[in-house]
């Protein structure tokens, strides 16, 4: 799935209704920029990854299609700056630790 990501010019996510849109992640990973409508999920990825993921309002295809016709002109890939939150927020090892870290704080609590 990663190579068919990385292959895409654009990712697109038109949802009405997302929360944190997985694949839109993957995209990302693969150095794919996303367009997404305005979400909650797609909101949340633009706030994250910041002018890497596009965000349109929901149920305006003009709006959508004129974000998805400039993102193809500029060709521009996912910057660095997204491939290190990938790292740090979302890659196996990242995730692991954040749960690690839950679990560390729900027992001290416990204990407390």
């Amino acid at each position: 799935m990663a190579r068919y990501c990385a292959a895409a010019d654009l990712f697109v996510l038109p949802s009405l209704l997302e929360a944190l849109p997985t694949v839109a992640v993957e995209a990302l990973a693969s150095g794919t920029p996303v367009v997404s409508s305005d979400n909650p999920g797609g909101v949340e990825l633009h706030g994250v990854f910041g002018e890497d993921v596009c965000v349109v309002a929901r149920e305006d295809p003009a709006a959508l299609a004129t974000a998805i016709s400039a993102r193809l002109r500029s060709a521009a890939r996912a910057s660095a700056t997204t491939a290190a939150i990938i790292e740090q927020r979302f890659r196996a090892g990242a995730v692991a630790r954040q749960y690690w870290d839950v679990y560390f704080e729900a027992l001290r609590s416990r204990r407390a």
